[in-house]
């Protein structure tokens, strides 16, 4: 399959394609974020057997988070599913999930086209505090255009300067993320089979998103499955640092993976 990497993207935020056995795993990652978040997730992966895409969605991995300003739900929605499309056609079978918002795009491509199953890693359906929070953010909007991401501007410095991720979310990025979120609500037409991953005490998104999804997709109980991780943080390092874990999470979604393939 050919990977096409858009003029200007930073070393570390390309695409990532492992292409190994016929069935595929296509994950997306989540805003202001590039596809390095889940390059040791891939990894893993492709050593089972899989065939791994995380695709760079519009706007991301550039030097200038005005590249992201320029972009919106529909642009990153139609891309989410020109990637599907084009990644499915390369593969026997499609599991197809994401990291944060990256998981909602995964969710709404399950609604609408056929897939072996769906993997919601963090998924935005509730923000903690949503309310003061937009009401700031529209005040706010007037007088600056990002705001930090991290309470502490060294926060996950490695991880900025390997992965081409953005330190600020732009303002208007963070209102159309909302655009997101409430079309996700809409989950009834999922029926395939379902991973949901939260942590406990997510400080961003309210585990209740994880829930609210379990509740609401219409696949059976006994192929859904609910899982979550004891940390406050909204991207565990179960994810992006599993050697500092004992690996049960990338090992709970493979044996999902295993099952249904």
């Amino acid at each position: 399959m050919k990977i096409d990497v858009p003029n200007g993207t930073l070393p570390g935020a390309a695409p990532i394609y492992l292409k190994r056995g016929p069935v595929g795993v296509l994950l997306f990652h989540g805003t202001t974020s590039t596809p390095y978040c889940m390059k040791y997730l891939a990894e893993y992966l492709a050593g089972k057997g899989l065939t791994v895409y995380v695709p760079l969605l519009p706007g991301h991995g550039t030097k200038n988070v005005d590249d992201l300003i320029k972009t919106d739900d529909e642009i990153w929605r139609k891309a989410a599913e020109e990637e599907f499309l084009k990644f499915r056609k390369t593969v026997r079978s499609v599991f197809v999930g994401g990291l944060c918002t990256g998981g909602n795009l995964a969710l709404d491509i399950a609604s609408k086209y056929p897939a072996a199953g769906v993997m919601s890693l963090g998924s935005l359906i509730y923000l903690r505090g949503h309310a003061m929070m937009v009401l700031w953010l529209n005040i706010l909007k007037h007088f600056k255009k990002t705001v930090p991401k991290e309470f502490s501007p060294n926060a996950y410095e490695e991880y900025y300067r390997m992965s081409g991720a953005y330190r600020d979310l732009p303002i208007k990025t963070f209102l159309e993320i909302l655009t997101t979120m409430e079309r996700t609500k809409k989950l009834s037409k999922i029926t395939i089979p379902a991973f949901i991953m939260h942590t406990k005490h997510d400080y961003v998104i309210s585990p209740r998103s994880a829930t609210f999804i379990w509740k609401n997709l219409l696949t059976p109980e006994s192929r859904k499955k609910l899982y979550f991780i004891n940390t406050i943080l909204h991207v565990p390092a179960d994810i992006f640092e599993p050697w500092r874990t004992d690996g049960k999470f990338y090992a709970e979604l493979y044996r999902f993976i295993d099952k249904y393939k």
